[in-house]
């Protein structure tokens, strides 16, 4: 399953473009040190997290780029991992998984102080200057050896960090959702536990999927009811954090993996099954479920499935077998997914508003023979990663336009 992809170049789109597809590409490659943009296509630098006009991007080291004015994005500063080797350029990773809000980072790194095992690094922003505050541990239970990373989200005073603990042999395996409140100092405490019953697949399917808003956090769960997959709701009340519901697609169909992708805006959440059946196109697998709350109520509002509108380059609709969903962003009214086929031969996205419902209103286009992947979107900002499957990758910058100036895109006939 595709979930992490690089980025070795930044382009920037201005704001006067067409709604189609990008028209004006603005390298700012130059502002970025060859420690996280790299020289293309030796690169393996993600872009995993943004927030507003502040994005984030992790190699080696990881770099803060900041919007100044409309198509410039300047590095702010390098953050170089504080528990590595001062003696070593490129001491330890630091990189994603990542969640940024405000003047708040958090960073999955190695740590030889915890015997090079996986913590989450907390950055503040004091002014344009990052500072490390503090490093908060994962603990693990007795026969786990190893934990991987796999989602980190931060909103309000709260965060969460879902990983995989399992032993070398891959014979016990266990989630585990840390969640870390952040006190009137500033600090971070771990403020509990959850195991959500997250179904096993092989080794690459299970994967633990994080959202969060407010006093709310989603965990997908795409191998459960033998793929058809699931998503845990838990709230946070005056017990703690508690399951509320589980949400599932009105149409389950076994294998859809429906919570492959999933994220939270407000009363909001979008689903990914990136294998779900799509009868009316046999051949463009997946879609995107939207939920929307009322009260403490959850309900299915939308199926969006791949747009029958062609993007420029785009071949022949009937021919190209191809996943929709694999990755969904939301802020807001609007609402971002990727689509891409088998051999990542056309790398497409595209972007939505509510408009009383969903629409299309724009494709995110790339270059022939890359796909897509990790799509965020904050406010009127969009980042794409695309990667050719081998060493090649980029990441690509959307600066939108106000929302509701694009017109809904018409469907082929």
């Amino acid at each position: 399953m595709r979930r992490h992809f690089f980025s070795a170049v930044f382009l920037a789109l201005a704001t006067s473009v067409s709604y189609a597809q990008r028209v004006t590409d603005v390298d700012v490659s130059a502002v970025v040190p060859s420690d996280i943009g790299c020289i293309y296509p030796r690169c393996f630098s993600d872009v995993p997290a943004i927030d507003g006009d502040t994005l984030i991007t992790a190699n080696l080291g990881t770099g803060v780029l900041v919007r100044s004015s409309p198509g410039i994005w300047t590095l702010q500063q390098m953050l170089w991992n504080p528990d590595g080797m001062p003696t070593l350029r490129y001491p330890n990773p630091m990189s994603g998984p990542a969640a940024l809000r405000g003047d708040t980072l958090l960073l999955t790194g190695t740590s030889r102080k915890y015997n090079n095992k996986p913590v989450i690094y907390v950055w503040q922003r004091s002014g344009t200057t990052w500072s490390h505050t503090q490093v908060l541990a994962l603990p693990r239970a007795a026969g786990y050896d190893t934990t991987d990373v796999h989602s980190v989200v931060l909103n309000g005073r709260f965060a969460a960090v879902c990983g995989e603990r399992h032993d070398f042999a891959l014979t016990r395996r266990l989630m585990q959702i840390d969640i870390f409140a952040r006190q009137t100092d500033g600090q971070f405490q771990r403020q509990t536990q959850l195991n959500p019953a997250i179904t096993d697949g092989d080794e690459n399917d299970s994967e633990c999927m994080l959202g969060l808003e407010g006093n709310t956090l989603i965990v997908g769960d795409p191998m459960a009811n033998a793929g058809a997959g699931r998503v845990h709701i838990y709230e946070r009340g005056s017990s703690g954090w508690v399951l509320r519901k589980r949400l599932t697609a009105a149409d389950a169909t076994p294998d859809a993996r429906f919570g492959d992708s999933i994220a939270i805006s407000g009363n909001t959440i979008a689903v990914g099954a990136a294998r779900r059946p799509n009868f009316d196109a046999p051949l463009h697998l997946g879609a995107v479920y939207v939920f929307q709350r009322t009260a403490q109520s959850w309900a299915q509002v939308q199926i969006l499935v791949k747009p029958e509108f062609e993007q420029e380059g785009e071949p022949p609709y009937e021919e190209l077998p191809s996943e929709f969903g694999t990755s969904v962003a939301l802020s807001g009214d609007r609402l971002a997914t990727d689509w891409s086929d088998f051999d990542g031969a056309m790398p497409l996205g595209y972007l939505y508003e509510r408009r009383g419902v969903w629409a299309p209103v724009a494709g995110f286009n790339h270059e022939p023979g890359t796909y897509t992947g990790s799509v965020r979107l904050s406010g009127a900002n969009a980042t794409v990663g695309v990667s050719d499957g081998h060493s090649g990758a980029g990441t690509v910058i959307y600066e939108l336009p106000p929302l509701w100036t694009l017109p809904p895109r018409v469907e082929s006939p």
